[in-house]
């Protein structure tokens, strides 16, 4: 009997052993755990504090890319009236050489100048808003806004070697919200792209219509047309079909943001090579 008592203390000792040999080995553990812990913790700061030092510098490098393309936007956007400027001067200077200058004469050219030089201190400015993510955002008129655009561009178009402009606005379309003078922009690049797809003349058609989503502008062109490879990068910054010199690849890309940032949407459609092109911009329609 005294045998059978002193087994069991000695069984009760040993398990005594071995959980206090457990708890040590826990108490080790934890302690281990614990520096484990701190160390990951000070690496996970260290290394929060590399990624934000990293996304601080690409931030600084962004912004210097955004500033060299806005320059770059200031540059091609500007040029579409400057262009209208000195074709309408030239003309009305060619008429003051000849004797024919009229009150007719000065009735077509003087207001295309001062639309033209006033557009593009509007660009300017626009583009400087539009740096600071502001807009002027108002119910508009698509119709009347490429109206206004056709009579700007006006003799710009009639020197277009066997390029025909023809429009077709519906009537009683409602109104969208929109920053009429950036849909200005974006009707005039589409309008320039159509031209330089057209080297041997073509019909560019310039169109609104009601659409599901709002209301639809298309400009259409009779000229090269689209492989599908191009379709799908045809928005792409930096990215042309034209010939070295001929293209900066910075038109289109501008219409893609400008119609974004208008909560738009463009679309362009070509059958294929030689069958000219249809670009489809819709904004929503304007809320009362």
């Amino acid at each position: 009997m005294q045998g059978l008592f002193v087994g069991a203390g000695l069984l009760t000792l040993a398990v005594l052993g071995r959980q206090v040999v457990a708890l040590r080995e826990n108490m080790r553990l934890n302690a281990e755990l614990r520096a484990f812990s701190a160390e990951l913790e000070r690496r996970v700061e260290e290394r929060t504090r590399q990624l934000q030092e990293s996304q601080e510098a690409l931030f600084a490098s962004q912004k210097l890319a955004s500033i060299g393309a806005l320059a770059a936007e200031v540059v091609h956007e500007v040029g579409n009236p400057l262009n209208a400027i000195i074709a309408a001067s030239e003309s009305l200077e060619a008429s003051v050489s000849d004797g024919e200058t009229d009150a007719e004469s000065l009735k077509v050219y003087l207001p295309i100048i001062s639309r033209a030089g006033w557009h593009a201190a509007r660009i300017i400015q626009t583009l400087r808003n539009y740096s600071r993510g502001t807009q002027e955002l108002v119910p508009q008129n698509l119709s009347e806004v490429a109206q206004d655009v056709l009579l700007l561009l006006r003799q710009q178009m009639q020197m277009w070697d066997s390029i025909k402009v023809v429009t077709e606005f519906a009537p009683g379309l409602p109104a969208v919200a929109c920053d009429r003078n950036q849909m200005a922009q974006v009707l005039i690049n589409l309008l320039g792209n159509a031209r330089d797809a057209m080297p041997g003349g073509g019909t560019i058609t310039v169109r609104t219509r009601p659409a599901p989503d709002g209301v639809a502008l298309e400009v259409a062109d009779t000229g090269v047309g689209l492989a599908p490879e191009y379709v799908e990068k045809i928005f792409e910054p930096f990215y042309t079909t034209k010939d070295i010199g001929k293209g900066s690849g910075l038109g289109l890309s501008i219409v893609a943001r400008v119609v974004r940032a208008h909560n738009g949407k463009i679309e362009v459609h070509s059958d294929g090579p030689g069958q000219g092109a249809t670009f489809t911009i819709t904004l929503p329609t304007a809320q009362p």
